[in-house]
């Protein structure tokens, strides 16, 4: 399958055209925004067709308000006539997005790139096998099999420190706390994280030839100055070009503005409203942390005006809690221990409840059930509502403590906040939502926040390279406090640390890769000797040996191994060969005679 590219116009720069039911009227090219048509290999490509905006087009859009999702093209490469302005790129603990501005024949469009094999997300996975390295939906596949060797939550490894408090906790979300740990300080954090970049950049922008201009990668504004530092040495050492890091804020705001800007400052009359100011708070509530940033729209300037978060609490947090309460309640009624627990029965019954925590905002129970749990018994647990939420009330507290500092924050500089845009994993969680409404502001749900930090770097690389397309921005404003660099990072050594290892990792990927392909020719010469085979009595032998040679090249682990298979194929197929030309000779003997 070729690789996907997932395209959103904004309507800051045109509207949909009006739906017409006549389809004579949908042949033309000045009707219709898209057009599906087939190429020779019976392959959907999309034809994207710009119109003038009209005063009264009818729009169909999704719940993302001004975002238009176009449709998915499946791409063997970038199109001839697009060229790629900037690249942008979020890391986050459960996902990482990439996406891309392009100027497309004079259009410009924002692309989130979909990679072979997965979605616009790639989960924020990597695995080390004993051969290889895995990462996004192929290490998804066999993490079951390497727990042990597998690292999740990337963006809280740069600058790891397990004795530091903030990063003490994430250590019981590691897969396996103990193996875990070890892997890490073997292969080295930093290393880690350039690997999953790099496999990324490997299998996507080197192989289809993928040219960009700028890097700007977004990041938690609680990362320091050494994590930013230490996140452009790894970005340099995979030879990342003109790398620019900032805050998820900046993305979020840049983002919103530019994908809103026709609804907040442009009038019917197409024209822009220098007056309008407006003040949105957005409220992030994610995987692992949750944030308010609170920001300030002019028709000429975004400014992020506040930021605030908090580190440590976010879905996962939740998913704990429901994990103490199922195995405690297993644990009691199967007298088990904690050491009966294992790391595969942990991932399991976590998966279980990721799954089923979404049912609560439409549902007033949830039904956990993980099947052979433990030896043949399962478990399975209804869980209310009104009792998920008094367990979670810890939490809940601390979000809210923190909401009305942001108020309070706004109401001292007497800051009018129009709307509240909320996002993230638990946005839909009505008990948070109930803690928003207090304050009696509108609540909106239109953005999707891995898309939004990601694509919003991207549209941040494009501004400040002076070619932005809404002419009248001017200027973008951070919000940045001073964080003092609290050690120094030895530059050169750490690049030469990545370099090493990613020489080396990729020495051993391309010996696996090697490996599997001839394994495929193999593979294919032993069924073709096989299938030769019509007189199975007559080679019964050569079948015996044939058998083995299968078991063998299952469980084959080097190329050295492979080639003296082949050579045993070769010595069976002469065999074949030599008892089927004394049959022949034998025939035509007696024919003769």
């Amino acid at each position: 399958m070729g690789n996907k590219i997932f395209l959103f116009l904004c309507s800051c720069c045109f509207k949909q055209a009006p739906e017409d039911d006549n389809d004579e009227a949908n042949k033309t090219e000045t009707n219709p925004y898209i057009s599906i048509t087939e190429n020779e290999d019976n392959n959907e490509t999309l034809k994207i067709l710009i119109k003038k905006n009209k005063k009264n087009d009818s729009e169909v859009k999704d719940d993302r308000e001004d975002v238009l999702i176009l449709n998915v093209e499946e791409k063997n490469d970038v199109d001839n006539s697009e060229k790629i302005i900037s690249l942008g790129i979020n890391i986050g603990a459960l996902k990482t997005v990439y996406s891309i501005f392009s100027e497309i024949n004079g259009k410009y469009v924002s692309n989130v790139l979909l990679m072979n094999n997965s979605s616009r997300i790639i989960p924020s996975i990597i695995c080390y096998t004993k051969s290889h390295r895995l990462f996004g939906d192929n290490s998804l596949s066999s993490l079951k099999q390497n727990l042990d060797t597998s690292f999740n939550n990337l963006s809280r490894l740069i600058d790891f420190d397990e004795n530091n408090n903030l990063y003490k906790d994430e250590l019981k979300y590691m897969f396996s706390q103990e193996n875990n740990l070890k892997l890490l300080k073997e292969i080295g954090n930093e290393c880690i994280i350039a690997d999953f970049l790099s496999l990324i950049n490997k299998y996507y922008f080197e192989k289809q030839k993928i040219e960009y201009d700028t890097t700007t990668i977004s990041v938690p504004d609680f990362y320091t100055e050494n994590q930013k530092e230490i996140l452009q040495i790894i970005c340099e050492s995979i030879g990342m070009k003109n790398i620019n890091i900032i805050n998820e804020s900046t993305a979020i705001t840049m983002y919103y503005g530019y994908t809103k800007y026709r609804d907040l400052f442009v009038q019917e009359t197409n024209e822009v409203d220098p007056t309008i100011e407006k003040n949105i708070l957005f409220i992030d509530i994610g995987y692992s942390k949750t944030s308010f940033i609170l920001s300030y729209f002019t028709y000429n300037k975004f400014e992020v005006k506040y930021v605030d978060y908090i580190p440590n609490i976010g879905g996962r947090n939740f998913d704990e809690l429901l994990y103490n309460y199922c195995v405690d309640k297993f644990k009691q009624e199967n007298n088990i221990e904690d050491s009966d627990i294992s790391i595969k029965m942990k991932y399991r019954l976590i998966e279980e409840i990721k799954k089923k925590r979404i049912q609560l905002t439409v549902s007033d129970e949830i039904n956990i059930l993980v099947d052979a749990f433990y030896e043949d018994q399962d478990l399975q647990l209804i869980l209310k509502k009104d009792f998920l939420e008094e367990k979670i009330q810890d939490l809940i507290k601390e979000i809210s403590n923190k909401y009305e500092k942001v108020l309070l924050y706004s109401k001292e500089k007497k800051i009018k906040i129009d709307y509240v845009e909320i996002a993230g994993e638990l946005m839909r969680t009505p008990i948070l939502q109930s803690i928003i409404e207090i304050e009696n502001l509108k609540i909106c749900k239109t953005i999707l926040i891995d898309e939004c930090t990601s694509v919003g770097a991207a549209l941040y690389g494009t501004f400040i390279k002076g070619n932005f397309p809404v002419s009248h921005l001017k200027n973008i404003i951070p919000f940045n406090p001073r964080k003092e660099k609290n050690s120094n990072v030895n530059i050169n050594h750490l690049k030469n640390k990545i370099k090493e290892h990613i020489e080396k990792e990729n020495k051993s990927d391309l010996e696996y890769e090697t490996l599997l392909i001839e394994k495929s020719r193999i593979s294919k010469l032993y069924y073709s000797i096989k299938n030769s085979i019509i007189d199975k009595e007559k080679f019964k032998e050569q079948l015996k040996k044939l058998n083995q040679i299968d078991k063998k090249i299952k469980n084959v682990k080097n190329l050295e191994s492979l080639m003296s298979i082949e050579k045993e194929l070769n010595e069976i197929s002469k065999e074949i060969s030599h008892l089927n030309e004394g049959e022949k000779t034998e025939s035509t003997t007696q024919l003769n005679e």
